[in-house]
């Protein structure tokens, strides 16, 4: 079940509160508290989970379809009439601060906290969506019931796979929450005219290094292209790993990857080195840029990219749980449902020429932004 809202709903001095719902929103409902959820689910081989993001909040379960309708009647409670208890809420906020600590502890983990409050100087793209610390220990139990008030109130999507009775099912959809708020409106965030952003991590013989580059929505033309180019680029048999890391020594942890939301989008090359070797490894991906702007990739790297592209996505559809997240998802960001397979398909039609001229249009090493975490 995909709401809108998420972070939409929530100020700057509000950063982390979705998040903090999300975490509290199935401790308790009615008589039972968390432990007794989590007895009552164990007995039944099942789960109920929450998740906030920047622009959507999630609740889903999964469980034998033999317990359906006990579940279903829990997922409805924890929707309408969550507990959110004021010790859960003060034991979550000491579980989140400390995930925040913890991560900003690891070098990769502070980079990619920071990375779209870098790229991004305003909206909910701006915000760190864990929140700050200091931030986070104020919230109050009325902060996440106010929080949740305004959640549920939003439209929403639900998607069932597996073994189900439709009619149980729509009639169950009709018992949650009537949506009385329209979809939050686009926006388009302001990207940050600081392309540079180096942050300190004393004691750590480590640097960590992003070239990232502004692409565009999902919805693009060109969204085939730039995941067929980065699927090339990435992993461990990628391009970027093969030639930075295995023939030329310049890093331990070499990829590419990519991130689109239907409003604006983003592609980067991450390595993570030695400081003595900085200079060179990002030399190292400008050079990498220009060979393949200067000449095709190879059928056979092409070739690569697209049966590595169809095999992720046949293997991402194996699990019931991630095949209604995906209708969800796409129902939600008011997509087809067959996008992601549409997308697929149109990879398999690209040849080294196109994937070119996507290298040439995007990927401008004097207009990247560079995320540095060094000592």
């Amino acid at each position: 079940m995909d709401f809108m809202g998420g972070d939409t709903l929530i100020n700057k001095d509000q950063e982390g509160l979705s998040v903090l719902a999300a975490r509290v929103l199935t401790k308790g409902t009615g008589s039972m508290d968390a432990p007794a959820i989590e007895e009552y689910l164990a007995d039944r081989a099942a789960s109920v989970a929450a998740s906030a993001s920047r622009r959507t909040f999630s609740v889903s379960a999964r469980y034998p379809a033999r317990f359906s309708g006990d579940i279903l009647k829990l997922f409805s409670k924890m929707v309408q009439t969550p507990t959110l208890a004021v010790e859960e809420v003060n034991r979550e906020k000491v579980d989140q601060v400390a995930g925040i600590k913890l991560r900003e502890d690891q070098p990769l983990g502070l980079a990619t906290r920071n990375l779209f409050p870098f790229l991004f100087t305003d909206s909910i793209y701006s915000y760190y969506h864990a929140g700050i610390p200091a931030q986070v220990e104020k919230f109050t139990q009325a902060d996440v019931d106010a929080f949740w008030n305004k959640q549920k109130s939003m439209p929403w999507v639900m998607a069932v796979a597996g073994e189900f009775d439709r009619d149980a099912i729509i009639e169950f959809a009709k018992q949650l929450p009537t949506p009385t708020e329209q979809r939050p409106e686009k926006f388009v965030p302001v990207w940050n005219k600081e392309r540079t952003k180096s942050i300190s991590l004393k004691d750590r013989n480590q640097a960590h290094l992003f070239m990232i580059f502004e692409t565009v929505p999902l919805t693009s033309k060109d969204t085939a292209g730039l995941e067929l180019m980065q699927t090339i680029l990435a992993g461990q048999s990628g391009l970027l790993f093969n030639d930075l890391r295995d023939k030329h020594g310049l890093g331990y942890t070499v990829t590419a990857s990519s991130w689109q939301s239907t409003i604006t989008g983003f592609t980067y090359f991450y390595i993570g080195t030695e400081p003595e070797k900085e200079e060179a490894a990002m030399a190292g991906f400008r050079r990498i840029i220009k060979e393949i702007q200067e000449k095709p990739l190879s059928e056979e790297q092409i070739k690569r990219g697209q049966n590595l592209m169809r095999g992720q996505y046949y293997r991402g559809h194996q699990s019931l749980g991630s095949r209604s997240a995906e209708a969800a998802g796409l129902a939600t960001a008011q997509l087809p449902l067959s996008y992601n397979k549409d997308i697929v398909d149109q990879v398999q039609k690209l040849t080294p020429k196109d994937v070119q001229e996507i290298a040439k249009k995007y990927l401008n090493a004097d207009k990247a932004y560079i995320l540095r975490v060094a000592p």
